[in-house]
């Protein structure tokens, strides 16, 4: 690993489409993870993800579909990339993009 991942996040993968064909979520899984959120005041006056990054270690199953969780809130994520030592093409962790949740 090439940092330390000091926080955590839950991430729930999509497992089927129910009869409306909207995804439906399996198990959460907790996992190590880094992260910046940019947050804002809704009309109701609590906090809200508008934008950030995630990083999540090498292997973590995760998808654009997927729900990720922080803090209590589940951001959309916009999209997804690995992260890699250019030098050694080295797959080193994955960086989700992350916008405004439903």
């Amino acid at each position: 690993m090439f940092m330390a991942l000091l926080k955590s996040c839950t991430i729930a993968n999509s497992s089927a489409l129910d009869g409306h064909r909207a995804p439906t979520l399996g198990t959460p899984a907790t996992v190590a993870c880094n992260y910046h959120l940019v947050e804002e005041m809704n009309d109701n006056g609590d906090n809200i993800i508008v934008s950030g990054w995630v990083i999540l270690p090498t292997g973590t199953s995760v998808e654009l579909d997927s729900q990720i969780t922080i803090n209590g809130q589940t951001p959309s994520i916009k999209s997804k990339k690995n992260i890699e030592n250019l030098r050694t093409g080295e797959v080193k962790g994955i960086k989700l993009e992350l916008g405004k949740g439903a």
